[in-house]
């Protein structure tokens, strides 16, 4: 199933923005009402992620198979740290880390903030400790389209069939056009998508850190930053108590 539309890096603004034009499709896409869903193919910070708002009950039962994903929780982009705090508890651990690193290939995976329902973590991202995976990332791509929809936006990788991330856009275009065929096939739902092409990525993939309490944390993955940086920020944190 082809994306009904394209956007090419020549066709963004000066500062890498989407033109006011993309906006408005951008927008019209994540918003269909059921029985359409919405997904915008776009650049993340260590390849091509597959986003839609992080809210929409169903996200796992469509991003998963489109590309072919296991059993695995999904994380949440968000565009500004106003918007993080309303999913996240607050910990001082998290906001040092997520004060020296982002925006950036860091995601903090900790409590959800009180007010947000357990059916949401449990049924909706697929988390069942109650906590949340939460990133404010550098692509600017990424900040903007949650931005748009005012919403946390899915932020989950598009991978080839060895695992790795895939910073090629038509090869990105190529899996996420598969997936969504396939599962078309199956839900006999209609899918519409929108592409965007993007460029200089990380080389390395996302770290990923669990905060425990306020004294310790546990790297998940070790990626773009790494273990030292992240051991010797939390060390400064926990020895000024």
């Amino acid at each position: 199933m082809e994306p009904i539309g394209v956007i090419y890096l020549s066709e963004r603004t000066k500062n890498g923005s989407v033109n006011t034009k993309s906006t408005a499709q951008i927008k019209s896409v994540l918003e269909l009402p059921s029985p359409e869903f919405g997904f915008i193919m776009l650049p993340s910070d260590t390849g091509y992620s597959l986003a839609t708002v992080a809210t929409h009950p169903d996200i796992y039962t469509y991003i998963n198979p489109i590309l072919n994903r296991n059993s695995v929780q999904i994380s949440i982009a968000v565009s500004n740290e106003e918007m993080l705090k309303k999913f996240i508890t607050s910990n001082p651990i998290a906001t040092a880390l997520l004060g020296e690193f982002s925006p950036g290939p860091i995601t903090i995976v900790c409590k959800k903030e009180t007010n947000i329902p357990s059916n949401y973590t449990e049924e909706v991202i697929k988390s069942y400790d109650e906590t949340i995976g939460v990133r404010i990332p550098d692509s600017l791509i990424e900040r903007e389209i949650s931005t748009i929809v005012g919403y946390p936006i899915t932020t989950v990788a598009v991978r080839d069939n060895n695992n790795t991330i895939v910073q090629n856009f038509n090869d990105a275009i190529a899996i996420v056009k598969k997936g969504i065929s396939k599962l078309y096939k199956e839900k006999q739902k209609k899918i519409t998508w929108i592409a965007i092409e993007g460029g200089d990525f990380y080389k390395n993939h996302s770290t990923v850190v669990k905060i425990n309490d306020n004294k310790s944390v546990t790297i998940l993955r070790e990626g773009q930053i790494t273990k030292e940086q992240i051991d010797e920020l939390v060390t400064q944190i926990t020895n000024k108590k």
